[in-house]
């Protein structure tokens, strides 16, 4: 028979995910009252994107002006060299400038463009809903980092992420507040699963 947990997990604003044993001083779970834990979990997620926020911003300029510089390096030479076409539409949509961008993109680019836009337009805390895959009891990310472009609707460079499982994409500056909220939940109790974690939020 395991033993039971130290700690009470009935009363009512508890959370067994965020509990842990008081005996215990290396315990990184914490076993404050709910308010305080929520309180914590708030501030760690608004200095996360603080952080996040004031990274893109210093990035932003650079990054537009290298974008700027290949536009327009593309498009003095783009008539004389057509197959210039493709760079010139993609330094174009990472300017944000999707439906200039579209006027010389062809096929599977085109797609992408389109795809790229909406995953700007989107929610930032909108989600596939694929599971994540958990091998040898370590949950995965089932998104990665597809590149940067600048948002219109975010004015700043955002991160364009992709799901490995549907190919759903989404773009966005720093961690959106749902899954900030997520990843503290998930730092503070590193052996819940999903479905315990995603209870919380």
């Amino acid at each position: 028979m395991p033993d039971k947990p130290s700690w009470d997990t009935s009363i009512e604003g508890k959370s067994p995910i965020l509990a842990a044993d008081p005996s215990n001083e290396h315990s990184t779970i914490v076993t404050d009252d709910a308010e305080i834990q929520a309180e914590r979990i708030r501030r760690a997620g608004i200095q996360a994107q603080e952080l996040a926020h004031a990274t893109m911003r210093t990035g932003s300029a650079t990054f537009l002006a290298g974008a700027q510089n290949r536009e327009t390096a593309n498009r003095l030479n783009v008539e004389q060299y057509p197959q210039l076409a493709e760079d010139l539409a993609r330094a174009l949509y990472q300017q944000g400038k999707f439906a200039e961008a579209l006027t010389y993109a062809t096929g599977e680019q085109a797609d992408y463009i389109v795809r790229l836009q909406e995953a700007v337009d989107k929610d930032d805390d909108a989600d596939c809903g694929c599971p994540r895959e958990v091998v040898e009891g370590m949950t995965l990310c089932r998104r990665f980092e597809r590149e940067s472009i600048f948002s219109p609707r975010h004015n700043q460079v955002v991160t364009v992420k992709e799901c490995s499982r549907c190919g759903d994409l989404n773009a966005y500056a720093g961690l959106p507040e749902r899954q900030t909220k997520i990843a503290v939940l998930r730092a503070l109790s590193p052996l819940a699963d999903d479905a315990q974690i995603l209870k919380q939020v």
